[in-house]
């Protein structure tokens, strides 16, 4: 069905969103429990935005229908974030965090004015999956902050990226406790999330560990987080062991120690 929409929006149906919206209301399936339809309704919506990114014959129809579905963007990314806001089922919530990951590419994510209040839910639904084991939960979360990080966009929102690398820095208590387990593959997504915005941001992280940045004379806490940072990179950089025998963490910050590099060397000739 989402490959449907894909096909047909914005040519023979005019409002495909809408018109499942109506027909996959609860009360058209009686008998059915609520929690089910709207699970369904959820995963559908989820398969549009990736299937208006898959491979087409024609690229003109591709164009049509890909802006198309990103005029909706905006309203379906919000709509799905209330059904995560507002929704008991677990299942239903953890499918409307999928389909906003499928939904996150059709939009600006650093102008949807409600990206604050989402990060906060994120970091408490990681933090909370790490404690009850649900490591699909919390990669997920992982792996949607990464995204929101690393959008093309998002180095043109300093202040938008300083207020995300608050709200994660408390994460790297979660981050331990996936250590003392010796979950490598968790433990790499954790750091892959900081190694994400000390790679996509390095000048803005270089620039605030400055004290005269301007950002610091706004908040005196940026120059701190910056430097948690930093130290959290550290961390990984120093993981006890030998890789990748003992360890498989260490090298994913290679990348990052050279950002800083050419980003210190561009500080220091200005």
């Amino acid at each position: 069905l989402g490959a449907f929409v894909t096909n047909t929006i914005g040519s023979t149906w005019a409002n495909p969103l809408e018109d499942i919206s109506t027909i996959f209301s609860p009360q058209n399936f009686p008998g059915v429990p609520e929690e089910n339809v709207f699970k369904l309704l959820v995963q559908i919506f989820g398969f549009v935005p990736e299937q208006a990114q898959s491979q087409w014959q024609h690229s003109t129809r591709k164009g049509q229908a890909y802006r198309e579905i990103q005029g909706k963007g905006q309203t379906m990314f919000s709509w799905l974030f209330n059904v995560v806001k507002t929704q008991q089922n677990h299942e239903v919530v953890v499918e409307a965090l999928k389909a906003m990951n499928s939904w996150m590419k059709m939009i600006c994510i650093c102008e949807w004015p409600d990206l604050s209040q989402f990060i906060d839910i994120l970091v408490v639904y990681c933090a909370s999956s790490v404690n009850t084991q649900n490591d699909r939960l919390t990669e997920l979360t992982l792996e949607i902050i990464s995204g929101i990080i690393g959008d093309p966009n998002a180095h043109q929102y300093p202040s938008v990226i300083l207020n995300i690398l608050e709200k994660i820095l408390p994460l790297e208590a979660a981050l331990d406790v996936v250590l003392q387990k010796e979950d490598a593959e968790l433990a790499t997504s954790f750091y892959g999330m900081y190694v994400a915005l000390a790679d996509c941001h390095s000048k803005l992280v270089v620039d605030v560990c400055d004290p005269e940045n301007t950002y610091n004379t706004s908040n005196p806490r940026n120059r701190e987080n910056c430097l948690t940072l930093i130290n959290i990179l550290l961390k990984c950089t120093g993981s006890p062991g030998i890789y990748p025998v003992d360890e498989l963490v260490s090298s994913i910050t290679i990348s990052v120690w050279y950002s800083f590099v050419v980003s210190k060397s561009v500080y220091k000739a200005k």
